[in-house]
């Protein structure tokens, strides 16, 4: 599947209010528990290759872990089936998920907060996370994500892309009118140069993750695997 083709799928599949933006805003508290709460419950999870993917990453990298955009703390689920000893931060822009994931994990440490503006000191965490947000944001605004995750990691940052950059003249800059949603496909040039000008002699290494009939994924994602 071609990336417009991939885009107009996701377009369809949100045009009636179900993208992720509407969480706070719109859904209420039964409904955000539902969604995440039987996905944990469930353990629906499990269907996605990326949780287990990330989590044996993480757990070879550190045990001091940060996960950008934390959402329900599905990850945190995922991390303490492959090490109990973790020291786990969840951050998430949106106050319902922090509320959901503090009362689902009360063990864990979840904090409200912006992704580009990142409330912690340098070199903070073993391992960051930054799951399914980049391209949901605009450029600028990219760039100052990978900019912070690079900031406060030691050791590894591990970058999901639910839309995977690809080599191409231009970034395709998508934003919803009614909603202000982004869905950006980025010049990999973009994300490996920004990469390299925030850290000197990273090692980034890339890994497809294609698409099962169990997998939640509209299309094949990619995992980047940058190590500091």
């Amino acid at each position: 599947m071609n990336i417009v083709s991939l885009i107009n799928r996701i377009i369809e599949k949100n045009k009636n209010g179900s993208a992720w933006e509407l969480w706070q805003n719109k859904w209420d508290d039964n409904k955000v528990d539902r969604i995440w709460g039987e996905k944990l419950r469930n353990e629906d999870w499990e269907k996605d290759p990326t949780y287990k993917l990330i989590a044996e990453k993480c757990v070879k990298n550190g045990t001091n872990i940060l996960d950008i955009g934390s959402g329900g703390g599905v990850q945190y689920r995922a991390i303490k089936e492959y090490a109990d000893r973790i020291s786990y931060t969840g951050l998430d822009i949106t106050p319902r998920h922090i509320e959901f994931s503090r009362k689902m994990f009360p063990e864990a440490r979840f904090e409200l907060g912006d992704a580009a503006n990142l409330p912690f000191n340098d070199k903070e965490f073993d391992v960051s996370i930054i799951r399914h947000v980049i391209e949901h944001h605009p450029k600028d605004k990219a760039e100052k994500i990978l900019a912070e995750s690079l900031r406060v990691s030691k050791n590894c940052v591990l970058i999901l892309f639910f839309i995977p950059p690809i080599e191409m003249q231009e970034d395709i800059i998508i934003k919803r009118k009614k909603s202000g949603f982004f869905l950006n496909t980025y010049n990999r040039d973009f994300i490996i140069n920004t990469i390299k000008m925030n850290v000197k002699n990273p090692k980034i290494n890339q890994e497809m993750i294609f698409k099962t009939e169990s997998s939640p994924a509209l299309s094949d994602q990619e995992l980047y695997i940058i190590k500091l």
